[in-house]
C-alpha cells in the first residue's frame, strides 16, 4: 500500500501490513493504528457473469444494472429461491448485488451464523434483512422511508421469514422525537441528512428511534449493519450515549462522511477498525469476543 494521508489521523503515513483479514491482506497505519482493506471492487464483466449465476431472471437484472431500464416496480427472481419487489432505474439492483454478490456487509469467514442475531439500521427493501435472516437466529430491522416499508414488508412476507425478521419503522437516532425525513428521488439514498449531492423529492416528517432505547431489550447483537445515509454520525456524537456498544460484536457500515470520529469512538470502546475507502465501508469487531 503506497505512502498516502490517512483518513483517521490526516498524517502521510507508512502503512505496514497486518496480515491477511478474512482473505484479504490489512495495512495498518502507524500513527493512528486504523487497519485499511487491500481488496478491489469485481470489474463490470466479471460482475455480468456473476449476475448470471446468481439470477434467474438475470436478462432483466443486467439490463437494470446497466442502466437501461426505465424507473418501475420489478421483481427480480434469485436462483436461491429469495424473490425481490424493487424498483428498476434505481440503485436496488446494485444494492442486491453488493449484498449477495459482494457480500460487502458480511465480510467475515463463515458469513452470518445460524445462532446470531442481527441488527439491520436502514433496512430500505429489506435485501440485506432477508439475506441474513435466512441464516440468522433473528433479525431486527429499522427503516424510516414510510414509502419503503410497503416493498419490505411484501419482500419480508413473500420470502416467509416473517419468524424471523421483526420490523421497526421509524429513524434510528440519538435521540428521540419527530425528525425531517428527506425522501430521494433514488429512496435508497433517502435520510435525515440532506445532501448536495442526492436529488430530494419531499420531505416527510418520522418518529425517531434512541439508539440506547433499541438496544435496551437486546443483550448481545453479533452484527449490526448501518446504512442511514449520513445519519450515522449522529449515534456517534460526543454527546450520545455509547453504551450499547458493549453489546455489540461485529459492525458493517457505509459512511457518508470523514470517518474519524466513528473510528476513535470504536477504538475507545475496545473494536478494531477497518476501512474500505473504495466503497465507503468500514467494518469493526470487538477484540474482546472476536480472536
Amino acid at each position: 500500500m503506497n505512502r498516502s494521508q490517512c483518513l483517521v489521523c490526516h498524517y502521510s503515513s507508512d502503512y505496514q501490513s497486518d496480515g491477511i483479514w478474512n482473505g484479504w491482506p490489512v495495512y495498518k497505519c502507524s500513527h493512528c493504528g486504523v487497519h485499511y482493506l487491500a481488496r478491489k471492487s469485481s470489474r463490470k464483466m466479471t460482475k455480468a457473469v456473476q449476475m448470471v449465476a446468481y439470477y434467474k431472471n438475470w436478462p432483466i437484472a443486467l439490463l437494470d444494472r446497466f442502466h437501461i431500464l426505465s424507473r418501475q416496480p420489478i421483481i427480480f427472481k434469485m436462483r436461491s429461491g429469495i424473490t425481490f419487489l424493487v424498483y428498476a432505474g434505481t440503485h436496488d439492483v446494485q444494492v442486491i448485488n453488493e449484498i449477495w454478490i459482494d457480500k460487502i456487509y458480511s465480510p467475515w469467514k463463515g458469513d452470518v451464523q445460524p445462532d446470531w442475531v442481527v441488527v439491520d439500521f436502514g433496512s430500505h427493501r429489506g435485501i440485506f434483512a432477508i439475506y441474513a435472516a435466512r441464516v440468522a437466529k433473528m433479525v431486527y430491522a429499522v427503516e424510516a422511508n414510510p414509502e419503503v416499508v410497503p416493498f419490505l414488508q411484501l419482500n419480508i412476507s413473500v420470502n416467509e421469514l416473517s419468524d424471523k425478521v421483526s420490523l421497526l419503522q421509524g429513524a434510528i437516532a440519538c435521540t428521540e422525537g419527530v425528525a425531517e425525513y428527506f425522501v430521494a428521488k433514488d429512496a435508497g439514498m433517502s435520510g435525515l441528512v440532506k445532501r448536495e449531492s442526492v436529488e430530494v423529492e419531499r420531505s416527510v416528517k418520522v418518529a425517531k428511534i434512541p439508539v440506547k432505547q433499541f438496544f435496551e431489550g437486546l443483550s448481545t447483537v453479533n452484527l449490526l449493519k448501518v446504512d442511514i445515509e449520513g445519519a450515522e454520525f449522529d449515534l456517534f456524537a460526543e454527546d450520545c450515549n455509547k453504551e450499547w456498544l458493549n453489546k455489540v460484536e461485529r459492525i458493517a457500515m457505509e459512511y457518508h462522511d470523514n470517518p474519524a470520529p466513528i473510528c476513535y469512538t470504536l477504538q475507545e470502546f475496545g473494536f478494531r477498525t477497518i476501512l474500505w475507502p473504495e466503497r465507503n465501508l468500514l467494518y469493526a469487531e470487538h477484540l474482546g469476543v472476536i480472536s
